[in-house]
């Protein structure tokens, strides 16, 4: 490398040559160091580097990511349903009264009321309910006796009083003559309903979760208790008294 300061010293150079040369000195450092790899200053002009997609790792114009904004829901992120392809959603086609009610009860047991109104819900025409209705009923598909002594025995094995099942019965639309001969099934098969074993089953649940027996003295808070809970059941007054009577008091 030459010399500056000797040529200057020679007189062969001015200043002025001098800070030139030096300005063409670190250009041509700044030039050799970048093209090895070792220049960390982005050169003044030059272009920015695309941002790369996080997923693929490929570039990424700006404009896409504009577009892509754009179709996103601004709450989810997720594109709208039908933009890309610009299809709109179709509409779910209603189906017909008789595979309505055919599939309700498929999954449900219901009283002719129930599913009356499980249609009318459904927006089908009364005459359409009705035509329905009686196709089922026809083909025994439908049938409020049955429904009300499967209820039947659902609720007795509950240990529900006979006045807290027909009660409910009547809630869903089953009539006092369909309940009774429900009802009549339902001992011819199982025997005549013992509504005080009931009661005392109920009883004895109570005590025990008050780690008490039947000759256990018992509390008036535990009285109460029992009280309560088997006049939720339906049971009648006079029948909570006489087990009440026979409890020890505490």
């Amino acid at each position: 490398m030459i010399n500056l300061d000797e040529l200057y010293k020679k007189g062969k150079l001015n200043p002025e040559t001098i800070k030139e040369a030096q300005q063409g000195e670190a250009a041509d450092l700044d030039e050799n160091s970048s093209a090895f790899g070792t220049n960390t200053t982005r050169p003044t002009g030059s272009r920015k580097e695309r941002p790369r997609c996080r997923k693929t790792g490929f570039f990424s114009e700006p404009h896409e990511n504009q577009n892509r904004a754009e179709s996103e829901n601004p709450y989810t992120g997720k594109r709208k349903y039908g933009e890309k392809s610009g299809k709109k959603p179709k509409e779910k086609k209603k189906p017909s009264v008789d595979e309505a009610a055919v599939r309700k009860l498929a999954r449900k047991s219901m009283s002719t009321e129930e599913l009356r109104q499980f249609l009318r819900q459904k927006e089908y025409s009364d005459e359409e309910i009705s035509a329905e209705l009686k196709e089922l009923k026809t083909h025994h598909y439908l049938d409020d006796r049955k429904f009300a002594w499967e209820y039947l025995q659902y609720a007795f094995s509950q240990n529900r009083s006979r006045r807290r099942a027909f009660s409910e019965l009547r809630k869903k639309g089953v009539s006092e003559e369909d309940m009774q001969k429900a009802f009549m099934d339902y001992e011819d098969l199982e025997g005549n309903l013992n509504e005080r074993a009931m009661a005392e089953k109920e009883m004895e649940k109570v005590l025990r979760m008050a780690d008490l027996t039947m000759d256990d003295p018992v509390p008036e808070k535990i009285r109460g208790r029992i009280a309560r809970r088997l006049s939720a059941r339906g049971f009648s007054s006079s029948l909570i008294w006489d087990l009440l009577d026979e409890l020890r008091r505490g």
